[in-house]
């Protein structure tokens, strides 16, 4: 609850040159998330961060999938979309993007450039800012 007092403190703060005072600190640490599943493309492999992903992934004990090809598939559950969702969003695909993906693209109407760090969401979330500024879907 606000008083007299803190509304004085928190204007004097803001009219001065004296730094706001800290809020408290965390005395909790974030939650980790951790893939269910983890699969790999053979170009992924090929790379050194790749490796690198595959050794940390290992040290955790995750479950691994080596794919033959560079195309991920085997994340839909039949026709249960739900069951699709859930398996999307515990697997994590370490894949190495094509030359012509790491260019920077415009969002218009904005003076915003994007670069896509991710392909092929399966949540088509409603509130996704990526798929109510662009024309093309990104992904």
């Amino acid at each position: 609850m606000l008083t007299a007092g803190s509304l004085v403190s928190i204007s004097d703060a803001l009219l001065t040159d004296r730094p706001a005072p800290a809020s408290a600190p965390r005395t909790h640490s974030a939650k980790l998330w951790l893939p269910q599943r983890v699969v790999f493309t053979p170009d992924a492999l090929d790379e050194e961060f790749g490796q690198q992903i595959l050794a940390r992934v290992s040290a955790q004990n995750l479950e691994v999938e080596l794919l033959k090809s560079n195309r991920i598939t085997g994340l839909r559950q039949g026709d249960d979309v739900r069951a699709t969702y859930r398996t999307a969003k515990n697997t994590l695909a370490v894949v190495k993007a094509p030359a012509g993906a790491l260019r920077l693209q415009p969002t218009p109407p904005s003076a915003h450039w994007q670069l896509n760090l991710a392909e092929g969401c399966p949540a088509h979330c409603q509130y996704c800012y990526l798929a109510a500024a662009s024309a093309a879907r990104p992904w």
